[in-house]
């Protein structure tokens, strides 16, 4: 994390209260953040012991995907 932390310029106070999020939500979004017009939506996966093991994201043009982002944030 302090890596990342340094070569994004993030602070890592705000990256650890954005990973807390995330985590308490169940999924990341972001819309535009590194790439203008493009959104992506990522959601863990977990295993049979309930471990995050794999993770699986939806990326696509945001005119497109943000109308439907309640639909992609959900697990079925």
């Amino acid at each position: 994390m302090a890596q990342s932390a340094v070569a994004e310029q993030v602070d890592p106070k705000e990256l650890r209260a954005d990973l807390a999020r995330i985590t308490q939500q169940g999924y990341a979004c972001t819309s535009g953040q590194r790439i203008p017009g493009v959104t992506a939506i990522s959601v863990p996966i977990f295993d049979i012991n309930d471990e995050v093991r794999y993770s699986l994201a939806l990326t696509g043009p945001s005119i497109r995907i943000d109308p439907r982002i309640a639909e992609f944030k959900r697990i079925d």
